[in-house]
Order: structure tokens, then sequence, then C-alpha cells
């Protein structure tokens, strides 16, 4: 009997350890990154350019890490525009608005340097403002949403099946759910394809070779929307620029260091 209660006891005490040293993992893990952040973010308030060179990195480092959110290319993207790289701090306004299209400063500040350079974007009015669409990071969500809705419409009329009235209120919230989700699907797949041109003097080509006749110029912060990947190019499609044969939107090759995507490395 003594034995068995020492074993008992021993027992919880080793799974208690084993616990505490578990939940002070996590809240070390948790701890490191909100340092960083805090420390990244003193560097950056200290206003110097060497300070704002380390603070850019300390961003950097965090996404590296796994991070991400909007707030941190936000402030990322402030490093950069103070750096004198505008077309950095576009791609980072952009990623910011993709994670939270609500963010206010994001949007004014991708504007101000979109407006400043002359770029290309698919709504002059508003520059960035597309981000304001609905959004879903989960495209797989957004999937089976679609497949539930399908279900759930397809439930609702089986009654007519055996002679009996449709269920309208599972089949109507049926087809909305399906109809919703499709939309989003459509609108994400079209932001996922959209990328910020970051560097300056791009020119779009008619040809994946260098100095081939050049069908647009592309000002920093300029959207396009990707159709093809060739080695080190892109093929895109340029808002504001009407090529022969291919509609309202014009088409050109640009090398693939001069843009990014929109969507973070980390949602891809």
């Amino acid at each position: 009997m003594n034995l068995f209660f020492f074993k008992s006891h021993g027992m919880k005490a080793l799974l208690a350890a084993l616990l505490w040293q578990a939940g002070m993992t996590v809240a070390l893990a948790e701890a490191e990154p909100q340092a960083a952040w805090d420390a990244a973010n003193r560097l950056y308030e200290s206003g110097s350019s060497g300070s704002m060179a380390q603070a850019r990195e300390a961003y950097q480092a965090l996404l590296e890490a796994g991070a991400c959110s909007a707030g941190l290319y936000y402030n990322l993207g402030n490093a950069h525009y103070r750096l004198g790289q505008p077309g950095e701090a576009a791609v980072a306004y952009a990623r910011a608005l993709f994670l939270n299209p609500a963010h206010p400063e994001a949007r004014a500040n991708l504007r101000l340097i979109q407006t400043t350079s002359g770029a290309r974007v698919a709504n002059p009015e508003g520059a960035g403002s597309r981000w304001e669409l609905p959004h879903d990071p989960t495209q797989q969500g957004m999937v089976w949403l679609a497949a539930g809705g399908f279900w759930l419409a397809v439930g609702g009329m089986a009654p007519r099946l055996l002679g009996r009235r449709t269920a309208w209120l599972p089949t109507m919230a049926g087809v909305l759910l399906l109809g919703w989700s499709g939309t989003a699907l459509w609108l994400g797949q079209g932001e996922r394809k959209t990328w910020i041109v970051k560097s300056e003097g791009v020119q779009a080509t008619v040809a994946p070779v260098d100095h081939a006749p050049a069908t647009a110029a592309l000002p920093i912060g300029s959207e396009v929307s990707l159709l093809l990947e060739r080695g080190a190019w892109l093929y895109v499609a340029i808002p504001g620029v009407k090529t022969e044969g291919a509609g309202n939107a014009g088409r050109g090759w640009i090398l693939r260091t001069a843009a990014e995507p929109v969507v973070p490395p980390s949602s891809r």
C-alpha cells in the first residue's frame, strides 16, 4: 500500500514537473517575440538613421522567425520609407492591407507613395482600396464553407424527392453561403495574383529578354497581375495600359526582382 502510495504520488509529481516545464517553455517562446518587438520599436522611435536601419533589420528578423501581422508589416514599411526605400515600403504597406484591409494608416501611406510616383493602379481614385474587398486569409476555409453551403441547399431541396415541401430556410441559407464563399474565393484569387513594383525605372517589355521594346513604364508602387512566370521573368497584366488584343489591361514582361507579391510569404 505504501509503495503504491509513493509510486502514485511520484508519478503525479513528475507529471506536474513536466507540465510546469512545458508551460514555461510556451511562456518563454511567447515572451521572446514580444521582447524583440519592443526592442525593434525602441530602435525605430530613437529616430537616427543608424537606429532606423537596425529597426528595419529587427522587424525583418521577426518576419523570418514566423511572426506575421499587419502591425509588423506597417512598422517595417515605415522604417523602409524613413530610410529612403519607397518601393520596399509600398510592398510592406500592401501586405499590411492584405492581412488587415481596414488598416487606415497603411492605406494612406501606400496611397501617398503611389500618388507621388505616378504608379499604375487598378483603382486610381483610391489606391489600395481593393484590399477592402471581402477577404479571408485561408482559402481552404472558403472551400469548406462553399461545400457546406452546397450540401445545405441540397438538403433543403431533398424533401421534394419524397413529394414533400422544400425546406426553404436551409435552402436559401445554403445558396447565400455558397454565393458568398464563392465570391470571396474569386476575389481572393485576384489578391493572390497581385504584385507590387518595388524598383525604380521598371519598363515592361514585349519579350522576356534584355533590351526588348518597352510596352509601358511601371513607377514604384504600381500594381500588376501575374499571368505567367518564366525563369527570371514575370508576364503581367498592367492596369491603365491598352495593348492590342488584350482588352483594357496591357501586357508585358518584367524581371522577377523588380516586384514582390502582395501575399506575405507565410500566407502562401
